[in-house]
C-alpha cells in the first residue's frame, strides 16, 4: 500500500497541490467518497451520491442523447436530422436543469426548460403524425437500422420518464422537464415510423392485437 501511495504521489501533475489549496479555499475539497468516485456535485454545490435519483435521471438523459446520436449516424433525411439535432441540444438543457436544484440561483444562468421547448416538440409531433397512416394496433419495434435505433431511443426516453416520476417523490424539479420528456417520447415514435415508411420498411403488427 505504501509503494502504491508513493507512485500516486509521484504521478501527481505539477500544480495539483495548488489546485487542492484553491478547492479548499472555496469549500470544494474532495472527501474520501468523492475521491473514490462515489459522489458528485450538482450545480450550486450540493453533494449527492452517484446512485441518487437525480443523478440517475440526468444520466438517463445523457444515455438517451447518446442513443439519438447513434441513430443520427444512420439517418439520411435532412428534416429528420435537423429535428434530432435540435432534440440533442434540448436534452443537454434537460440534464442541466435537473442538475440545478430549484432553489439554486444558477438555474437562470444555465437556462431552464420552458413552455416554448415543449411547444417546439408538439409542433414536430403534429407535422410527422399527419403524414403517417393511422395505427389501430401495437407495432413491433424495428424496421430499417435508423428506424430501429429511433425505437430504442424512444424506449430509453420512456425510462427517463419513469426516472422522473421516482425523482419527484424525493425532490422537486422543473415541471416543464417532465412535459418535455413526455412529448419527446411521442416524437421519437413518430420519427421512427416516418424513417421506416420512407425506407419502405413495413410495420409489423403485434400478433396479440389483430
Amino acid at each position: 500500500m505504501k509503494a502504491y501511495s508513493n507512485q500516486a504521489e509521484e504521478a501527481r501533475p505539477k500544480g495539483h497541490d495548488s489546485l487542492d489549496s484553491a478547492n479548499k479555499a472555496v469549500g470544494l475539497e474532495k472527501s474520501d467518497a468523492s475521491r473514490q468516485g462515489e459522489v458528485t456535485r450538482l450545480f450550486g454545490g450540493e453533494c449527492v451520491r452517484k446512485d441518487s435519483l437525480v443523478v440517475e435521471a440526468y444520466g438517463t438523459a445523457d444515455e438517451l442523447n447518446s442513443c439519438i446520436g447513434l441513430a443520427l449516424s444512420k439517418v439520411e433525411e435532412a428534416d429528420v436530422r435537423e429535428a434530432l439535432s435540435a432534440v440533442q441540444a434540448g436534452l443537454f438543457k434537460v440534464g442541466s436543469d435537473l442538475a440545478a436544484p430549484l432553489e439554486s440561483s444558477v438555474g437562470k444562468a444555465i437556462g431552464r426548460v420552458g413552455p416554448d421547448d415543449v411547444s417546439f416538440l408538439e409542433r414536430l409531433i403534429a407535422q410527422y403524425h399527419s403524414s403517417l397512416p393511422a395505427l389501430s394496433n401495437f407495432i413491433i419495434p424495428g424496421g430499417c437500422e435508423a428506424g430501429a435505433r429511433l425505437h430504442m431511443a424512444r424506449a430509453i426516453c420512456r425510462r427517463l420518464e419513469r426516472d422522473l416520476v421516482n425523482l419527484r417523490k424525493e425532490r422537486g424539479f422543473n415541471a416543464d422537464v417532465m412535459l418535455y420528456v413526455n412529448r419527446l417520447s411521442d416524437l421519437l415514435f413518430c420519427l421512427a415510423r416516418s424513417v421506416n415508411h420512407r425506407a419502405g420498411s413495413p410495420e409489423v403488427v403485434w400478433a396479440g392485437r389483430v
